[in-house]
């Protein structure tokens, strides 16, 4: 499973989102706690630097470098156990992958669940980035 997989992402979701969002997602890619990842890379191996460094978003860039998703991993360990039967609740991000691969489907359908909504990410204004965390920790303290 690739972390593309797991992302809110284009192209149909996308364009839905306005120029605004799509540029402050770009500067997210600047903020220490975002990890940014090219849309190919594993997502066992993307949760886990995620939980090794305390990341609090992954931005997923195609091979133009250019912004094709984010992820939320909160929101997904969030979601699992809402979406998926049976799925024993993850204590971070790692677990929440392994119970989704456990679900994952050969035609790369069964990802909906993740992009009912999009996830609500807080715009900080003196960091200039998204966070799940409202307010940011980092910045309005």
């Amino acid at each position: 499973m690739k972390i593309i997989d797991l992302a809110f992402q284009g192209p149909h979701e996308f364009q839905g989102l306005d120029e605004q969002y799509r540029s402050e997602l770009e500067q997210s890619r600047a903020w220490s706690k975002a990890l940014v990842v090219p849309e190919t890379h594993p997502a066992k191996e993307v949760a886990e630097i995620v939980g090794l460094n305390d990341m609090d978003i992954v931005v997923v860039i195609d091979k133009h470098n250019v912004v094709k998703g984010v992820v939320a991993p909160k929101i997904i360990v969030n979601r699992v156990t809402q979406f998926l039967p049976n799925a024993i609740r993850p204590k971070d991000f790692l677990d929440a992958v392994s119970e989704i691969a456990k679900y994952q489907k050969q035609d790369k359908a069964g990802f909906e669940w993740l992009n009912l909504n999009r996830p609500e990410l807080h715009w900080c204004a003196k960091g200039n980035h998204r966070t799940t965390k409202d307010p940011c920790p980092d910045h309005e303290k």
